[in-house]
């Protein structure tokens, strides 16, 4: 384990690099980090009168951009060596960041802005929009367009919008009055999109924005993303508020007929995210600070104790977990090998 002040969420690129913002309790000096999959610190870079570094995005030829934590408006693209390549201020709070092929760059902002901005820095378009503040552009390999799910009072919506000039291609909502939805997960196989909200599974397609909702357990909020592998959805969720004595649990449902295939009981919340590896095994933390790892059945494979609460979630390098976990003295970004 290394020290991970703060214990954000991490990224790892193509090249197994592992990003990560954090504050700096010292100089008062946000920091984003850059380390080898060995836990050897390869970068940091400094920034003065900028909140914290959030989740880096990083490109196929290893640039990272990010916004940040209040206070900040900016977003930062730096070079694989930690160079600055440029700033765009977007003039309040940078929300989820993606990149595309090209380099483009796309965000939402608290003050209801999707923008784009090109390789160099250049503001490509902007639209204003009231209901997509909170969420992550999605880009997809071969596709020029972006896609955002949203939630309007309770209602989960989503929309595809041009890439080139940010007009708008399809919006669409099912009549579902729930609270909170995820940011949608894309599978090729069907060319769907995924998402979860007040026991519903909800797909959406990709072409024209038709969509389908499934119930699979009335009133019951997900508690993170879906997972996608092969013929399986999985997520977590809170069962706690329909019957306390049932709690949180991790769910596998067909892809197909969206049936529950099996459940996994849990000792707390499951933390945003599940991560799947080539095989078909998951992994994901509780709020307890346990991390998970089951088979495509739903078999426990193993438990492994972080020994502090952690919000986060796990995410994949190559035979490794890592997952940043907090604690009296800061924080640590901690790598499980031989996954």
């Amino acid at each position: 384990s290394r020290y991970l002040p703060g214990g954000r969420i991490i990224n790892i690129s193509k090249d197994r690099t592992i990003y990560f913002g954090a504050p700096n309790d010292t100089t008062g000096v946000p920091r984003l980090y850059a380390i080898d999959s060995d836990g050897i610190e390869k970068w940091r870079f400094e920034e003065e009168h900028t909140g914290v570094p959030s989740t880096p995005a990083v490109s196929d030829d290893g640039s990272v951009y990010f916004g940040h934590f209040d206070p900040s408006s900016y977003i930062m693209a730096l070079n694989p060596d930690s160079i600055s390549k440029w700033s765009f201020d977007v003039g309040d709070r940078v929300n989820g960041v993606s990149v595309d092929e090209d380099g483009s760059v796309y965000f939402t902002s608290e003050n209801r802005l999707i923008t784009k901005v090109g390789p160099a820095g250049d503001k490509k378009w902007q639209v204003q929009d009231p209901l997509t503040f909170g969420s992550t552009p999605i880009t997809i390999p071969g596709d020029k367009d972006i896609y955002l799910g949203f939630d309007w009072s309770g209602y989960p919506g989503f929309y595809r919008l041009k890439g080139e000039d940010g007009s708008l291609v399809w919006q669409n909502r099912p009549p579902i009055n729930t609270s909170g939805v995820f940011d949608p997960v894309f599978d090729r196989e069907t060319d769907k999109f995924y998402t979860v909200t007040g026991g519903y599974i909800i797909s959406v397609s990709r072409s024209d924005g038709v969509i389908d909702s499934h119930l699979f357990a009335f009133g019951v909020p997900a508690t993170t993303k879906v997972a996608i592998f092969e013929d399986i959805l999985v997520m977590g969720v809170d069962f706690s508020l329909q019957n306390p004595a049932s709690g949180q649990a991790v769910l596998g449902l067909s892809k197909a007929d969206k049936s529950i295939i099996w459940t996994f009981p849990v000792d707390s919340r499951v933390n945003s995210q599940v991560a799947v590896d080539a095989d078909g095994n998951l992994y994901f933390a509780t709020r307890n600070g346990l991390i998970y790892s089951l088979d495509r059945d739903g078999k426990e494979r193993w438990v492994f104790d972080l020994g502090a609460p952690t919000e986060l979630y796990p995410i994949l390098g190559e035979n490794a977990v890592f997952i940043g976990v907090g604690g009296s003295a800061g924080g640590k970004l901690v790598k499980i090998a031989d996954y």
